[in-house]
């Protein structure tokens, strides 16, 4: 739930098994440097809403080798559609 505001979350039961398939081949889900949500509908207010689409995974056992990894947002260059 924390990976949006100001929109509706549906039950997704289907991402269950995705969630598990990372577990499976331990992958770490590298966090961004400059932000938590990856898009935004782009309207004010109350209206506004955002989410965490992208996630930017890698294998534990990269990680345990002290290379350096690092995610941005990139800013979007104009409509999503």
């Amino acid at each position: 739930m924390d990976e949006k505001i100001g929109v509706i979350r549906p039950q997704d039961l289907e991402m269950e098994g995705f969630r598990d398939l990372i577990s499976d081949l331990k992958l770490v889900d590298i966090p961004t440097n400059n932000g938590m949500f990856t898009w935004n509908n782009q309207w004010g207010g109350q209206h506004q809403g955002a989410s965490c689409l992208d996630i930017f995974l890698v294998t534990e056992g990269l990680i345990n080798r002290d290379i350096f990894f690092e995610a941005s947002i990139i800013p979007g260059l104009g409509s999503d559609h």
